[in-house]
């Protein structure tokens, strides 16, 4: 009876596997144009804001204390960010407003109008989401100031 309930479970967890692949396979397809588009516009030592995924992809190494975007929203005194190497989020802020990075990728029209990306950089990319509210952009060649 315990080998019949395996048996099913395996059954059903190699069917829910099978049938989610596709998403996964359609997310992975748009990374890769996502980083291929990084890759032409950001030169080999340009600095690049980008989540895990598309530093992955574009096979390029994110900035110190950029390594893990989930560290971004920690509420954490100055001096303890530092010492684990975090760079909090207004920092982050502060960077993009002052056009820090060569090439950003983000998520969100409303985290593009709050950094005013169009008004930073000359050319972009977007990649539409299911929910428009999400689709993703690449915003490279800074204006001048």
């Amino acid at each position: 009876a315990t080998l019949l309930v395996m048996a099913l479970l395996a059954l059903g967890l190699v069917q829910w596997l099978y049938r989610g692949r596709g998403p996964l396979i359609g997310r992975w397809r748009v990374l890769e144009q996502i980083a291929a588009q990084v890759n032409q516009v950001t030169s080999p030592h340009g600095l690049l804001f980008a989540n895990e995924l598309v530093y992955f992809a574009a096979r390029r190494l994110p900035p110190a204390g950029l390594e893990n975007s989930y560290t971004y929203e920690l509420k954490l005194a100055s001096e303890a960010a530092r010492s684990l190497g975090i760079v909090p989020r207004q920092q982050i802020d502060r960077w993009v407003k002052e056009g820090r990075f060569d090439t950003v990728y983000v998520c969100g029209a409303e985290v593009v109008e709050t950094w005013g990306l169009p008004r930073l950089y000359a050319s972009h990319a977007r990649y539409p989401a299911a929910n428009p509210a999400w689709d993703c952009y690449v915003f490279w060649d800074k204006r001048s100031a």
